[in-house]
């Protein structure tokens, strides 16, 4: 059985920087999903789960053999690839004020969203507002409206199948995991 690795690509977290510094170096490039069609799939299936509120298990699809998959998807991914049972996570989490603040910081100057009132931000639905990187934590994050006390606990539980770095010391991250990894940095 192969190992398969899933990077969590929380954005706003660091995780180009991980990418960038180890990541790449550890896999054959021809072994890492990341294209973007990939991650288009991933987010149309997601959606499409959230709209119908369905769970990821009702979704079947087939991939390339891989060793890396590194896209913008939740925790659980590795259920659709039963094949490889044995699967390592990889994330970067952050402190969610700061994560906050640099998504709408990035957003403003994108043109994506306009300036928002600290009410706006309390009042909206939107799911950045609503325990964004919990979402990506547990199975079902991205297919709910609001996050539970059940889906949090879940999430923390989930953390046991992680290796997890925090931006606060990204540095020391990227060290340990290329040591694990066993790339230089």
């Amino acid at each position: 059985m192969t190992l398969k690795y899933y990077f969590l690509h929380i954005p706003k977290t660091g995780g180009v920087s991980l990418y960038n510094s180890v990541l790449w170096k550890a896999f054959d490039i021809d072994r890492i999903i990341t294209n973007p069609e990939y991650t288009k799939f991933f987010e149309d299936v997601q959606r499409r789960c959230y709209l119908e509120e369905k769970s990821p298990g009702e979704i079947q699809y087939k991939l390339p053999d891989f060793d890396l998959m590194a896209v913008h998807t939740g925790y659980g991914i590795h259920r659709q690839f039963s094949e490889f049972e044995d699967s390592r996570y990889i994330t970067i989490i952050r402190n969610p004020r700061t994560h906050i603040v640099s998504h709408l910081t990035t957003s403003w100057h994108m043109g994506q969203i306009h300036r928002l009132l600290p009410s706006e931000i309390l009042n909206s639905n939107h799911l950045l507002f609503d325990n964004y990187q919990t979402r990506y934590l547990v199975e079902d994050g991205f297919y709910v409206k609001k996050i539970t006390k059940e889906q949090t606990k879940k999430a923390i539980q989930n953390l046991k199948d992680f290796w997890v770095g925090t931006t606060v010391i990204l540095n020391l991250f990227i060290i340990e995991l290329s040591g694990k990894l066993y790339v230089s940095t």
